[in-house]
């Protein structure tokens, strides 16, 4: 059994990566559709994609040296189908008319190895017909598809780092994956007992997705700053470095970004931004009718006027005391922890969102309040 352990623990160790990179674009496609990202549905996600990782973990561990591969004389490909049942004959133990070999013969190759590879893709069946409602057909394809995946990673000898195959890649591995597809898509409905079916979840999702969480505007305010910082950075390299690390440049290059992005740009498109259009949320005034200018530069004004000042003069600090500090290696230490503590805060950020956790925000801000304006779900009921 170590040799199942390993690959697994090597996928809980590499899934919260994982879970972080794929945080993002699995928040705005839920949020643009339905809303919101409720705990069941990030559970069922998630849950697939650590099965996903677990499965070609098991595929591809453990390593072995390239110099030990490089000496191997083994077969590399096995194209004869149902072979697994001729050998199954000539080398089994079982004796079906004496008990006592039944045992012995569960433990032979010659049975796990068939028995595993449709064990291992009985679950994506499940989740194929559960979550995704595929067909029969569709699953029995994907089943295969993904077979072929594995064959093929094996085959090329890890997409050709190794010179040659170190695992067998075999044709009765396709068949027997794909059987195992075949009887997850059976057992789908014992699954549905257990958890909701998903229309039902995506009822849900859009329910939720009227409240606009804080995780939702988050991501959208991602997205703006993200973009801004482009494309200011894009300007700043044809601007000299005196003239940007000058603290009026600093002032006026932060007016200008909120001005022209948050305050003129939604005026002309409803209260949106980039971030908000992509997320699905828009700014109103409390009375539901259309912002107008005054509405989203008193708001923005409030919003930005002290986190303006905090990051400009943050900002201008670190550039003073990096032009004034002698200390190269204190420097070097300074920006790396600053990078760890970020990395650190994004990373939280996704593990929270992989495990489903969502900030809800009923009350108003107080730049809401000061506006009187308010952020509002802009997806039409379907």
């Amino acid at each position: 059994m170590a040799i199942y352990a390993f690959p697994i623990k090597v996928a809980l160790l590499t899934f919260p990566i994982l879970a972080f990179l794929l945080a993002l674009p699995l928040l705005i496609k839920e949020y643009r559709k339905y809303g919101a990202f409720p705990l069941i549905k990030g559970f069922i996600l998630y849950s697939f994609i650590f099965y996903l990782l677990c499965a070609f973990f098991l595929v591809i561990l453990p390593l072995p040296p390239r110099a030990e591969v490089a000496q191997m004389t083994t077969m590399k490909i096995q194209l004869r189908p149902f072979a697994n049942v001729s050998r199954f004959l000539t080398e089994t133990v079982l004796d079906f008319k004496d008990p006592r070999t039944y045992l012995p013969a569960l433990k032979q190759g010659v049975v796990l190895e068939p028995l595993f590879n449709i064990l291992l893709t009985i679950p994506f069946g499940v989740y194929l017909r559960y979550y995704f409602n595929f067909s029969f057909k569709k699953t029995m394809l994907l089943g295969f598809c993904l077979s072929f995946f594995f064959e093929f990673t094996q085959f090329t000898g890890l997409y050709f780092i190794y010179p040659r195959p170190y695992r067998l890649a075999d044709v009765d591995d396709l068949i027997n994956n794909t059987l195992g597809a075949v009887i997850g898509y059976g057992f789908a409905p014992v699954v549905e007992k257990i958890f909701p079916a998903r229309e039902k979840i995506d009822v849900l999702a859009y329910e939720k997705g009227q409240n606009i969480t804080l995780t939702r505007r988050f991501v959208a305010f991602l997205i703006d700053w993200v973009l801004i910082n482009f494309v200011t950075n894009s300007i700043e390299i044809f601007l000299s470095k005196s003239l940007i690390q000058n603290l009026v440049y600093l002032v006026f290059s932060r007016i200008l970004q909120v001005l022209l992005y948050f305050i003129v740009l939604p005026t002309f498109f409803e209260g949106r931004t980039v971030g908000k259009k992509i997320v699905r949320i828009k700014v109103v005034r409390n009375d539901g009718q259309k912002g107008q200018f005054k509405d989203f530069f008193s708001r923005y004004t409030w919003l930005y006027s002290l986190t303006s000042i905090l990051s400009i003069g943050a900002s201008y600090f670190n550039r003073l005391f990096n032009e004034n500090n002698t200390d190269e290696l204190f420097s070097i230490l300074t920006t790396v922890y600053l990078g760890l503590f970020f990395a650190f805060v994004l990373l939280l950020f996704g593990l929270l969102i992989a495990m489903g956790i969502d900030w809800i925000s009923h009350k108003p801000f107080y730049y809401e309040r000061l506006s009187q304006t308010k952020e509002i779900n802009d997806i039409k009921s379907n």
